[in-house]
């Protein structure tokens, strides 16, 4: 999401960059335009003092032109820097949330999983004694067994050799 977002406003940007390319490329088309009109003024005849007006007057309305453009493209420029820099910082911001977020769902995941473990080797710890528990109380049957079968085995031993006499 947070990628997908990222690519959005660097497309974004690129936009914006062509945008004043274009705006840059209009400006040079009119400065040409200009000094276009001032070629052609110069080359039709006219009086001198006709011709030093329409070449005065264009020449003022080049420079506020070109004053006006450059005014209109410094704002643009720096309403564009202005606006990368809300959104870088937006952007670092979001990134830092999220961090954040990340980093609380880890520990508490961590410490889930330790529980479950605690509890896992507390399990084991238990069934082993049970089993070691188990073993004891049947090795004592065995042991019982054995001295029981001992005992019958001596008797029957007896009881033979009393037959056998």
């Amino acid at each position: 999401m947070l990628y997908r977002n990222l690519v959005h406003k660097v497309k974004k940007e690129k936009r914006n960059i062509e945008r004043k390319k274009q705006l840059k490329n209009a400006t040079l088309v009119g400065i040409g335009a200009v000094i276009g009109s001032v070629a052609a003024a110069l080359t039709t005849p006219k009086k001198g003092e006709d011709l030093r007006k329409d070449i005065k007057n264009t020449y003022t309305d080049t420079v506020d032109n070109v004053k006006k453009k450059t005014e209109e493209v410094k704002t643009q420029i720096k309403d564009t820097i202005d606006e990368g820099k809300y959104k870088a910082e937006k952007i670092k911001r979001e990134a830092a949330e999220r961090k954040e977020e990340l980093k609380d769902i880890i520990h508490e995941k961590a410490e889930e999983i330790k529980e479950d473990v605690n509890k896992d080797k507390s399990d084991i710890h238990t069934k082993a004694n049970n089993a070691k528990k188990d073993l004891k109380d049947t090795g004592k049957v065995v042991v019982e067994d054995a001295k029981d079968t001992k005992e019958d085995l001596y008797k029957t031993i007896k009881d033979v050799k009393s037959d056998l006499k």
